[in-house]
């Protein structure tokens, strides 16, 4: 490894052949270093470079994502860019390499824009710890609104190429972890496809398993299934069960204060329970900041006695 002077320990956290969660380091000398683990299957791993003294880093880009498996993985590069660090040798990890490698170039688009995003965050957070005016908030949010729009194309472009690697690798570890960020956005049927051309091994891995579940969870939430059922506190204290409203047309509103585009829709709610709640409509609101009861309280839109009244996280 290179500049050893800032780093001089390798951090590593995976799970192990036994099930448990490792947390390991070993020392670097004069740029080289070696680690020695037991691992029956591709295994997602994440690690670091430190000097010995100083902690975790704080920044995503600070640490490296990879894959082990019985093999022997090579690591090269600055420790002082771990997202430059080309790892080798194993085939998962190339293959991972593979995936990565298709979306560089949306990856560097995104760059400047992500850190505008947080910069506008940060400000957004400033104003509020100060008792900023709620206009002054939402003009804020509005700014970041936009630059979510703007950063919308290239993520979408981002997630049809790793999609697109996934349907032509379905009998993959890599596919399998990261189809896991697929499943509330792709059809059923397909999602089913693809879990169907995965062979035992990999159904049989932790993301496999973790894969058919939500496969069974999105099948009991499908059209013509019976809904979960689900409980909480509405906006006045007062538990609310989902099944006390059968043979209702219930709409499930999933919101939070700060969601901008949350805000816009309420409008349209509001004309439409008005003009269906004869007809046995009801909304109700599913709020996802508990952790703030008197915003989504103060921004909740009654309509009824259900609209906006559930404390209740997504």
């Amino acid at each position: 490894m290179e500049n050893p002077a800032k780093a001089s320990w390798f951090n590593i956290r995976y799970t192990d052949a036994a099930g448990k969660k490792v947390a390991d380091s070993t020392q670097i000398f004069n740029g080289v270093f070696s680690y020695l683990g037991k691992v029956q299957a591709p295994t997602q791993a994440t690690g670091y470079f430190s000097d010995g003294k100083s902690g975790a880093p704080q920044s995503y880009e600070q640490y490296l994502q990879f894959y082990i498996e019985p093999g022997i993985l090579q690591i090269s590069g600055d420790a002082s860019s771990p997202q430059e660090i080309v790892l080798s040798g194993l085939k998962t990890q190339d293959e991972f390499n593979t995936y990565n490698n298709l979306i560089k170039s949306e990856i560097a688009a995104l760059k400047p824009l992500n850190e505008s995003y947080n910069n506008k965050n940060n400000e957004y957070i400033a104003l509020k710890k100060q008792g900023a005016s709620e206009e002054a908030l939402n003009a804020k949010l509005d700014e970041l609104e936009k630059i979510k729009e703007d950063m919308s194309p290239m993520q979408q472009a981002i997630r049809d190429k790793q999609f697109s690697y996934i349907k032509k690798h379905p009998n993959s570890a890599v596919s399998a972890a990261q189809l896991r960020f697929f499943v509330s956005s792709v059809d059923l049927a397909e999602l089913q496809s693809i879990y169907d051309q995965m062979g035992p091994e990999i159904r049989n891995s932790v993301n496999g398993q973790e894969l058919a579940e939500e496969i069974t969870k999105l099948k009991s939430g499908s059209p013509g299934s019976t809904a979960t059922d689900f409980t909480g506190m509405d906006i006045n204290g007062k538990p609310l069960k989902l099944s006390e409203y059968r043979g209702k047309y219930v709409l499930l509103d999933f919101w939070a204060s700060w969601c901008v585009p949350c805000r816009k829709g309420n409008p349209h709610l509001l004309q439409l329970y008005s003009k269906y709640k004869k007809r046995g409509f009801e909304i109700i609101g599913v709020s996802d900041d508990d952790s703030n009861p008197k915003a989504w309280k103060k921004r909740s839109i009654k309509i009824g006695l259900v609209y906006g009244s559930i404390s209740y996280v997504a």
